[in-house]
């Protein structure tokens, strides 16, 4: 166990872990629980089109009838994790 708080202390001095509850390491840690079309709308880069084209506007259709689960998975599979990063907002 004792490695793991190295681990950990390596990243983060923990001491700053003091200041902080539980709730609020797991959100710098994990992402927002909610994903958010306007969020990711916001973080998006678009290369070789653009933001206001029709498959683009589409795709934002698609993904905001998305279930919070699905849209989870999207992620997952196109950016290798399931949540946005809580400093990307």
């Amino acid at each position: 166990m004792n490695w793991v708080k190295e681990g950990v202390n390596f990243v983060i001095n923990l001491d700053v872990m003091n200041l902080l509850s539980w709730e609020d390491i797991e959100l710098r840690a994990c992402g927002l629980k909610e994903i958010s079309v306007e969020k990711l709308q916001d973080i998006t880069e678009y290369r070789g089109t653009e933001k206001d084209s029709p498959i683009i506007k589409m795709f934002w259709e698609m993904f905001g009838n998305f279930t919070q689960e699905e849209r989870s998975k999207y992620l997952k599979f196109v950016w290798g994790r399931s949540k946005i990063p809580l400093d990307c907002s």
